[in-house]
């Protein structure tokens, strides 16, 4: 019964790569620039603790992203992008 399911499986995830591979690649119209190097404009910064304040957590320096890393989070921006 185990052999069963395990070959179903392979089989759902087989066929999960065949349907990706025959979607249309998205093709973007235009070039989109998603940091201007120098602010967080048009990102939104999430940290795990809501009380810390990201600015101490995330900063730009010379063209950089720095994050301390404490606490976790992560950075997005606030569009949605194919």
């Amino acid at each position: 019964m185990k052999s069963f399911f395990g070959i179903i499986m392979v089989m759902i995830i087989i066929f999960g790569f065949v349907l990706l591979a025959c979607a249309e690649p998205v093709i973007p119209a235009e070039k989109t620039l998603l940091w201007n190097g120098k602010d967080f404009s048009g990102w939104k910064m999430v940290l795990k603790k809501k009380e810390v304040d990201v600015n101490k957590v995330w900063s730009v320096k010379e063209g950089v992203i720095l994050c301390t890393g404490k606490p976790s989070g992560y950075i997005r921006t606030e569009k949605d992008y194919a």
